[in-house]
């Protein structure tokens, strides 16, 4: 699945650069090219929803955030 198609960047490819760019999504952004011009920036929103479902995933039961 692709999370932004301007730029052809699947799930995948965003999981990778996660691991390498955690915990700033600015940064992940930017090297996923997400502020280039050809970008037209829906995905952002997308992007944002999708690390903080991630976060929240990785936080075990029970454990205050």
């Amino acid at each position: 699945m692709y999370i932004c198609v301007c730029n052809r960047i699947s799930v995948r490819q965003l999981a990778a650069s996660w691991e390498e760019t955690h915990p700033d999504l600015d940064r992940l952004a930017e090297r996923l090219g997400l502020y280039d011009d050809r970008c037209c920036g829906r995905c952002v929103e997308e992007l944002d929803e999708l690390v903080g479902v991630a976060e929240c995933a990785a936080v075990p039961s029970g454990v205050a955030r």
